[in-house]
């Protein structure tokens, strides 16, 4: 076998190793081997793309390799059937709907919106045991300042927070309830002659209409807080 026959095996086996795409569904190699003289320089890759029946679409590639003086050019046929054009038009809307919450974001942090932030104190009780909050109209809750219940107007997801203090000698738990129902319960620990506080916190996805209420059945000491942040939908 001569050299330049040799050689454009060689060749021809590097490209086909090299360019190997899973999703080809026909791929043929055809190889020129000029004659001894200067070669002319000319474009080394061409690409054209075809519209079939039924939406599908044909790639057609064509890649000059030269070698010394003798050249090849590698063809590949690619038929890229409507489900694949489908399925890249839901990626580029997927991409499109990220983008547009990227910028949303971007607009938000520049203007310096943050997150609906809402802080409320308690130093009395309803009856017993439920907290009484400050009274809070907004979008996202609001709250009467007279039976401790926190509605929920805006439902999604919020970080709900409380830091209740305690006098000297008890040891009785904290409750975080939602209509109704223990959702969170926190014990402030004894220590005789020191006062205690009882930190609940807690990650929850409420609806419009849920209501909360934090329930401390032992006597309250100066000021307790609450935090109620929507982080999201």
């Amino acid at each position: 076998m001569c050299f330049t026959s040799t050689l454009a095996l060689f060749v021809a086996a590097f490209i086909v190793s090299a360019m190997n795409f899973t999703d080809a569904e026909d791929a043929a190699l055809s190889y020129n081997t000029p004659k001894a003289s200067d070669l002319v320089d000319s474009s080394d890759a061409m690409r054209k793309l075809y519209a079939l029946k039924g939406g599908a679409l044909r790639l057609e590639l064509a890649v000059t390799i030269r070698v010394l003086r003798s050249t090849w050019v590698a063809k590949y046929v690619f038929d890229l059937d409507s489900d694949s054009v489908e399925r890249i038009d839901v990626l580029e809307s997927k991409l499109r709907d990220q983008q547009d919450e990227l910028e949303k974001l971007r607009g938000e942090l520049k203007s310096g919106k943050a997150p609906p932030f809402i802080k409320l104190t308690a130093s009395t009780k309803h009856g017993s045991s439920i907290l009484c909050w400050d009274p809070v109209q907004s979008d996202e809750c609001v709250s009467s300042g007279l039976d401790g219940k926190i509605k929920v107007r805006r439902g999604g997801v919020y970080n709900v927070g409380a830091i209740v203090t305690t006098v000297p000698g008890t040891s009785l738990y904290a409750q975080l309830l939602k209509n109704g129902t223990v959702i969170q319960v926190v014990y402030p620990g004894y220590y005789q002659g020191y006062y205690l506080s009882a930190i609940l916190n807690t990650m929850e996805h409420l609806e419009g209409n849920d209501e909360l209420t934090i329930t401390f059945t032992c006597n309250l000491a100066e000021t307790s807080y609450l935090t109620f942040v929507r982080m999201g939908s």
